[in-house]
């Protein structure tokens, strides 16, 4: 564990800073060329209070917190069955990590391996045999520690975001 970090499940009381970074990883990572109707909309169509409250009670889903001085610094949330948000014809017995998301300052791979660790032995204990994350093409970042990890491209496809097209990568790993 990272000694200054603390990682936890997340409560309802979690949500304003589960918002908030979402918020901030959104814009750092997204890089939206378009305009700021279309990065506004995305994060009310996606990421808004009670779109995030009702991931955050719902049956199967499950949410982790990293927090530094008592403040959430990033953020993961894990889907299984009927909660995932990709269903894929071609894979049944799967995991999948719906998000990762930190502020910049905290996005490592010290941090990353810490939620990594979670995900993989939450699957297992599930007996799943596979894991999955999609993350937007442009995240190079995330893209290339989750490869470095073992993880490969499954498939790709588009998400529709206002005007603008986001071209997504779903990166799969066997357990």
């Amino acid at each position: 564990m990272i000694s200054d970090i603390e990682i936890r499940p997340a409560t309802l009381f979690d949500l304003d800073g589960i918002l908030k970074v979402s918020e901030i990883y959104i814009k750092e990572t997204a890089s939206f060329t378009n305009n700021i109707a279309d990065v506004t909309r995305y994060l009310r169509d996606y990421y808004s209070y009670s779109k995030l409250e009702s991931e955050l009670v719902r049956e199967n889903t499950y949410f982790y917190i990293a927090l530094k001085n008592k403040s959430i610094v990033a953020y993961m949330t894990l889907n299984e069955y009927d909660s995932r948000t990709i269903f894929l014809n071609n894979l049944d017995n799967y995991f999948q990590i719906q998000r990762l998301f930190s502020i910049s300052e905290f996005r490592n791979e010290s941090l990353y391996d810490e939620f990594l660790n979670i995900a993989i032995t939450k699957a297992k204990d599930f007996k799943y045999k596979d894991i999955i994350i999609d993350l937007y093409e442009n995240n190079k970042l995330d893209i290339d520690y989750f490869t470095k990890h073992g993880f490969d491209n499954f498939f790709e496809f588009d998400h529709k975001i206002g005007a603008m097209t986001r071209h997504n990568i779903v990166l799969k790993r066997n357990l």
